[in-house]
């Protein structure tokens, strides 16, 4: 969960300074405008390197969604634009792979069952569907210790 808080944290730094650049070069803001603006880049990629994740690339993908969603917000408090139900719609399914991604099992962690029972339940409490139509069963409890015989892309 220390990811998401990191990646909200690098997402609000990378669109702060990139809106500084933006407001340079677009809405003839002062060149001082530029200091901040890498400051706030710089700190971004600070940010993103403290997260805990095996791979650059897979923690690239899953801030990737928060990414989006936090540019949203920024369209709609800091720009005055509110987002649409396409823009909505989008956000929603790039934070449905962010989660994916963030919480879906790897063969080599030894709490796979744990995170299978934690992305089961943030599935059913952003499901848009009553949970009568959900898969039952799945990921019981305890006695429920079988593993799939593959659920990693990363080996």
């Amino acid at each position: 969960m220390l990811s998401i808080g990191l990646f909200a944290l690098a997402a609000v730094a990378e669109i702060g300074g990139c809106f500084a650049f933006w407001a340079w070069a677009r809405q003839d803001k002062s060149i001082l405008w530029l200091v901040p603006g890498l400051l706030c880049l710089a700190f971004f990629a600070w940010v993103l390197t403290r997260v805990e994740a095996d791979f650059a690339g897979r923690a690239y993908a899953a801030y990737g969604g928060i990414y989006i969603a936090a540019s949203l917000l920024w369209l709609w408090l800091v720009e005055g634009a509110r987002p649409d139900r396409f823009d909505l719609i989008g956000g929603a399914v790039c934070l449905t792979g962010t989660a994916i991604i963030l919480f879906a099992p790897r063969g080599h962690d030894p709490n796979t069952l744990r995170k299978l029972r934690r992305f089961r339940i943030l599935c059913e409490r952003s499901s848009p569907w009553p949970s009568r139509f959900l898969p039952r069963n799945s990921f019981a409890g305890p006695a429920d210790t079988r593993m799939p015989r593959s659920t990693s892309l990363s080996r």
